[in-house]
């Protein structure tokens, strides 16, 4: 083995550069080894914890219960819940499979389709709706929409209430379904052409022209 010659160590500390080039030298002495034991500070350290060779891989993890695990569209932020967030999250918890819309200000909440409700949540109010349709003009085509049922402020809607006032939007939708006398298919009063007759049937039977 060559008789290595330890670098001095710089005169002049202050020196930055002279320093540094003191530093490298040692780093790169094979006399010294100690290239091999330096480690990168990117690189993580390693792991001396024992491995459970008995965990099941398959087996499902447990995550905390967290909002989204019922919102699918993750359209809340968990961590800066707003006050219309709040609203909607309440009224989540009692419509199981509603489809959530939403801008800055205002969530909308689709429950059940053409045959339950639709709500407005806003951080002042509650809009409860029904759905209906608009007939476009041109080319006369129905576009799906909903009208005004209820409107209440928050300050007079506790939250026990909103079991029963959730029911009572749905019954007051299905008030508004009539079965027609030719196909005896229930439809919703967008959907009659009379009180007796669906638009389908009034063209075929009634010589009605839409």
């Amino acid at each position: 083995m060559t008789e290595s010659t330890n670098p001095q160590l710089p005169t002049n500390t202050d020196n930055l550069a002279e320093v540094l080039s003191y530093l490298t030298t040692l780093v790169n002495d094979p006399d010294l080894g100690l290239a091999e034991i330096a480690t990168p500070l990117d690189d993580p350290a390693p792991s001396h914890a024992p491995v459970d060779d008995s965990a099941d891989e398959t087996k499902p993890v447990s995550e905390p219960v967290s909002h989204n695990s019922w919102n699918p569209q993750a359209l809340f932020a968990l961590d800066e819940v707003t006050i219309v967030e709040q609203k909607a999250l309440m009224l989540l918890e009692h419509l199981p499979g509603a489809e959530v819309e939403r801008t800055r200000d205002l969530i909308q909440i689709n429950y059940n389709g053409t045959e339950g409700i639709v709500l407005f949540v806003t951080p002042e109010a509650l809009e409860l709706r029904l759905p209906t349709v608009e007939w476009t003009a041109g080319s006369y085509a129905p576009k799906p929409s909903s009208k005004l049922w209820k409107r209440l402020q928050w300050n007079q809607v506790w939250a026990n209430e909103l079991p029963d006032l959730l029911q009572a939007t749905l019954t007051a939708r299905r008030r508004e379904f009539r079965n027609c006398r030719y196909c005896h298919k229930p439809f919703a009063i967008e959907h009659m052409f009379s009180k007796t007759a669906c638009h389908s049937c009034a063209s075929l039977h009634e010589g009605v022209m839409f």
